[in-house]
């Protein structure tokens, strides 16, 4: 009888993609405790690292070559099944509307915040795409209200989409069941 092993107690493999190589470095050894953890510090080397056995990519939008938006929209061509978080010193716009990602991180980020971020994706590795959608648009609403110089507002179409797909997807998840297993 073969025993299924959730990607959150194995070995999970995290890439971290920054051109910032001090804060590369501060994150590998922050997540290499528990992490099997690639590092990148291009667009195109976190590309070529890039596979399906990656199960988190944590993103830096400003890289000299690719930006991470643009190795977002690459992992989502190929279809690798990782989850992706921007973390980023921009702050999000209407364009995150548009963004196929996970989670979303503004810079300056403590340890915590990184660690937790990744455990949650972990955790809902485990769980269904309207789960992960829902966290996805969660995490999307929660960095938008949470900007400094915010633009967006909840008259806006697009926020307001959004609102109207978390409703509907809050019928058919139960959120108050998973909450409690993610990180805060």
């Amino acid at each position: 009888m073969s025993e299924t092993v959730s990607k959150q107690t194995s070995t999970s493999r995290v890439l971290v993609a920054d051109d910032e190589q001090l804060l590369v470095e501060s994150y590998e050894a922050l997540l290499s405790r528990e992490h099997d953890v690639q590092t990148a510090t291009t667009g195109a080397e976190a590309l070529e690292i890039l596979d399906d056995s990656i199960d988190v990519a944590i993103l830096d939008r400003r890289m000299p070559d690719w930006t991470g938006d643009e190795v977002l929209g690459k992992i989502r061509d190929r279809n690798l099944g990782c989850r992706v978080i921007l973390c980023t010193g921009i702050e999000p716009d209407y364009e995150v509307f548009e963004m196929k990602l996970d989670d979303y991180l503004v810079k300056p980020v403590s340890n915590a915040d990184i660690r937790d971020a990744v455990e949650r994706q972990l955790v809902l590795n485990d769980y269904g795409p309207d789960v992960q959608e829902y966290y996805a648009l969660e995490a999307k609403r929660r960095v938008l209200d949470g900007a400094k110089n915010r633009i967006v507002s909840p008259d806006d179409q697009q926020y307001e989409r959004l609102e109207k797909r978390l409703s509907a997807l809050e019928e058919s998840v139960d959120v108050s069941r998973i909450d409690h297993k993610l990180p805060a």
